[in-house]
């Protein structure tokens, strides 16, 4: 019962990455790690359970890392998301392996360091070349190849996106941070086309990720992608003169 509760707050908290302020979702991290760990120091939990504990616990890792560099404390990223690549390695798991070096790409991003993203992002596809979280390695070398200025290889890399994401069932939580769902397909690309220029296709794209990330209501269900394709659609139109 402990470890069914974990694991369902364990999902809200990855769920609410998108959309909740970054500082008190750290807060709830920090308490659930802590629960966690309790549930095997106090030993309330059999072997199959401290497995899955370990497991509950990698994915947080990999939450607070990511939360930690949204907030500028690098060092407590690069200390969670070590963490998680640990406990990777002991449960023999190959996508939260590649989800650590995700964050790495993620991370050269931001900072310009374009070489950077695609070689964290090879190191990744090489430790899970199939799985979902292959779709989003291969999106950030799109978006590394679009900012070198190399139309083709930013295309193939969309291309290879396109067929991970085709070959996996659409998961049950879309919002889940961890989980690819089919329509980031168009979010990724409309950040590479954009920066390469292609004014119709990003236009288009962003059409697609506004409509994907409001709810019936007119709410926003992903804000950050629905922010970043309100500003694609302002560039182009800068771009045209409108």
């Amino acid at each position: 019962a402990h470890l069914d509760q974990a694991a369902a707050e364990v999902e809200r908290l990855c769920s609410a990455y998108a959309s909740h302020d970054a500082k008190a979702l750290t807060v709830e991290v920090n308490d659930w790690l802590r629960t966690l760990g309790e549930l095997v120091t106090n030993g309330r939990v059999n072997l199959a359970g401290h497995a899955r504990v370990i497991s509950l616990t990698g994915w947080l890792a990999l939450l607070r890392s990511c939360l930690m560099w949204d907030q500028g404390q690098e060092a407590s990223c690069h200390e969670a998301r070590v963490a998680a690549a640990g406990l990777a390695d002991d449960l023999g798991d190959s996508a939260m392996t590649a989800w650590t070096w995700e964050i790495q790409a993620w991370i050269a991003l931001t900072r310009g360091d374009m070489p950077q993203v695609i070689a964290m992002a090879d190191a990744g596809l090489s430790a899970s070349p199939r799985a979902p979280v292959a779709a989003q390695l291969h999106a950030q070398k799109a978006k590394a190849y679009a900012r070198m200025r190399d139309q083709h290889k930013a295309e193939v890399s969309l291309d290879a996106v396109r067929r991970v994401l085709d070959a996996c069932p659409t998961p049950v939580n879309v919002r889940n941070h961890f989980n690819v769902d089919p329509t980031k397909a168009s979010f990724y690309a409309m950040d590479t086309y954009r920066v390469l220029g292609s004014n119709r296709l990003a236009d288009a794209m962003a059409d697609s990720v506004i409509k994907t990330s409001t709810g019936w209501d007119g709410n926003a269900v992903s804000p950050m992608r629905l922010a970043e394709a309100q500003l694609t659609k302002a560039v182009v139109q800068a771009r045209e003169g409108g």
